[in-house]
């Protein structure tokens, strides 16, 4: 059963959530808040399936998500695009684990969406498409190691990129855990209520535009940086926690597209960063 929970956490890593929250309760419900470097807010939903006494697990995820991209601030002014613009993405993710083994794992995770300004009708140009396989082994009770590829239909580059995925028991109170190249964490356990750490991920969003509004065929506005501080979790139960993540995000980046052609690009100033998520397990 444990190799069941180490799974759907790394599930919960790869999709975004924070580590450990449904150990014990992995259907639930989860929303998040950014307010710094640019407004997000997200809200899922998840029901998990067992077969074969739990060797065989689908997850079934909605995601529901905005983003207001300020154009002011960028200085980006493209056909009758306003200072500010507030994208919406809508998505299903099914995750899919399989116990190969008392010790080796594989998940497979297809996730297909809309993400747009829903300026127009809506049609395949707003859709999303991404793929996850990993492999993973676990090493006793302490180490989890795993690597595997990753497809996006919208996520630059376009081909699919390796990736390895870890989670670590350092000590009794320290834990670390990650996907590289993309997030890693390091918590301390200061009380049983208390987790404190720092952090560091890259953040990318991927919308399609009105093409009346931005003057070419087929666009897609992407927004990416990379983001590194302090972090903090509650555990208000083992069903229930806060998470809290603050800093500073760097290497700033906007980019218009027409399909998959680059039409312009702007580098951005660093920015502060400061997002809260609550999880709750049933």
């Amino acid at each position: 059963m444990k190799n069941i929970f180490t799974c759907f956490i790394l599930f919960l890593l790869i999709t975004g959530a924070n580590i450990n929250v449904f150990a014990q309760q992995i259907m639930g419900v989860s929303a998040s808040y950014g307010h710094l470097p640019l407004k997000t807010f997200n809200a899922s939903a998840s029901f998990p399936l067992f077969f074969a006494e739990g060797k065989t697990i689908f997850i079934n995820t909605v995601e529901y998500g905005y983003s207001v991209y300020d154009y002011d601030d960028w200085g980006f002014s493209q056909g009758s695009a306003g200072d500010t613009e507030q994208f919406q993405a809508v998505s299903y993710n099914l995750f899919f684990m399989q116990q190969l083994s008392q010790s080796w794992q594989m998940l497979v995770m297809p996730a297909a969406g809309l993400a747009s300004d829903f300026g127009g009708d809506i049609s395949s140009d707003d859709a999303t498409l991404k793929g996850i396989v990993i492999f993973i082994h676990t090493f006793g009770e302490t180490l989890s190691l795993g690597s595997g590829v990753v497809y996006s239909l919208r996520d630059e580059p376009v081909f699919p990129v390796p990736f390895l995925i870890f989670e670590w028991t350092i000590g009794p109170k320290v834990t670390a855990q990650g996907i590289i190249p993309d997030n890693a964490t390091v918590l301390y356990r200061l009380h049983p209520v208390v987790e404190l750490g720092v952090f560091v991920k890259s953040n990318s969003l991927n919308h399609h535009g009105n093409p009346e509004k931005y003057v070419v065929d087929n666009p897609w506005l992407a927004y990416s940086d990379v983001s590194a501080g302090p972090t903090a979790q509650l555990h208000f139960s083992k069903a229930v926690q806060l998470n809290l993540e603050g800093g500073y995000a760097f290497f700033r980046k906007f980019k218009l597209f027409d399909g998959f052609d680059e039409e312009s690009s702007i580098d951005l100033d660093g920015k502060g960063y400061l997002k809260a998520s609550l999880q709750v397990g049933m």
